[in-house]
């Protein structure tokens, strides 16, 4: 019982933001387009704040440049070993400096796919990039996997673009399903014409050239 007691208390320990200036929307002079885009706004700042209500388990502090997030020591250290590593060193409320390639915004919107409960946040085309990335960093598997099943059945990017994060970031069955998605070589010919196609490492074009080799096999010349 005491094990599920402790499992409880520290899900439920996720802390408190602190920042220099409180968030007033009216008073940044952003130029916005559209009412959908002032609600996008809107959106991420709530997202900022929702974990601003203090409690007596927040005792490490992540420092984002000049901004902050207090958090549970012991939630995070649980999640990981690299956050273990993180924040375990020493005792009491100490600064821990985040990398440069780990911006503030996007570390909270990774805390959502973190935190369970009414909290947890859910994967869209516009936070998947960043899961994956921070799934990676913070050796989190499940996070990593679940953005590359949601990457898998999108419709918010082009297959090229899928190839590139699978390359990028070695998700396999990402990868896979984007060859097999070009079922003849004129398709999968128009590959090399896309943006994306100087930026593949050397192993992704040795794939695709595989998988033109099957198609011609199979004589797929045309869809």
């Amino acid at each position: 019982m005491r094990y599920l007691i402790l499992a409880l208390v520290c899900a439920a320990s996720i802390a408190s933001i602190s920042l220099e200036e409180e968030f007033d929307p009216n008073e940044h002079p952003w130029d916005l387009e559209s009412d959908s885009e002032t609600a996008t706004v809107r959106q991420v700042a709530a997202e900022v704040y929702k974990y601003a209500a203090p409690n007596g388990m927040s005792n490490v502090t992540l420092v984002f440049g000049d901004k902050k997030l207090v958090v549970s020591r012991g939630f995070l250290a649980v999640q990981s070993s690299i956050f273990a590593d993180m924040v375990t060193e020493g005792s009491g409320q100490e600064d821990v400096m985040m990398d440069d390639d780990v911006q503030y915004d996007e570390f909270v919107s990774f805390l959502d796919m973190v935190f369970p409960g009414e909290l947890h946040g859910q994967v869209s085309d516009e936070n998947v990039r960043n899961l994956v990335h921070l799934g990676q960093k913070f050796a989190m598997k499940h996070i990593e996997n679940n953005a590359e099943k949601f990457l898998i059945k999108s419709d918010g990017f082009k297959i090229s673009e899928k190839l590139l994060l699978a390359d990028q970031y070695w998700l396999r069955d990402l990868q896979a399903y984007c060859l097999h998605s070009y079922s003849c070589l004129v398709e999968l010919g128009k590959l090399k014409d896309s943006t994306e196609y100087s930026f593949f490492s050397l192993l992704v074009k040795a794939a695709i050239l595989d998988r033109m080799m099957e198609l011609t096999s199979k004589r797929s010349w045309w869809c």
